[in-house]
């Protein structure tokens, strides 16, 4: 398997940082669902209102917390940062597996084989 950590980042930032904003602003647009939630509503109403420059800064703001967002899911996967206290006890692994193949793609280990890999939110820039 040839798959990565790099590849990993990428995919994730290319899915998740192209999907997300757009998945907002549709919905800022028009809430989804027969009964959308009132609050849903009511942020469609102010949204429907901007004007398109406005509309598109809010875009650019989406843009920018979701990059912030996955930039720090990846510091915990890499135990750059931690969630909970109990956590930083544990060793937290993301790995991808095919057949019999496995990657280890990121661990809060801290042993030798984790000094091989690359910390994903360091790879999130390149």
């Amino acid at each position: 398997m040839t798959y990565s950590a790099s590849k990993f980042v990428a995919d994730l930032k290319a899915s998740v940082s192209l999907e997300v904003p757009r998945t907002v602003q549709e919905s800022l647009s028009e809430p989804v669902g027969r009964r959308p939630d009132p609050n849903d509503v009511v942020l469609s109403e102010w949204y429907n209102g901007l004007t398109e420059y406005d509309k598109k800064m809010i875009g650019t703001v989406v843009e920018e917390a979701t990059r912030m967002t996955l930039f720090s899911v990846l510091t915990i996967l890499d135990g750059a940062d931690v969630i909970s206290e109990e956590l930083r006890e544990y060793d937290l692994r993301l790995t991808i597996k095919k057949g019999d193949e496995e990657i280890l793609l990121s661990s809060t280990e801290k042993g030798a084989s984790a000094k091989e890999l690359e910390f994903l939110h360091d790879l999130f820039y390149d």
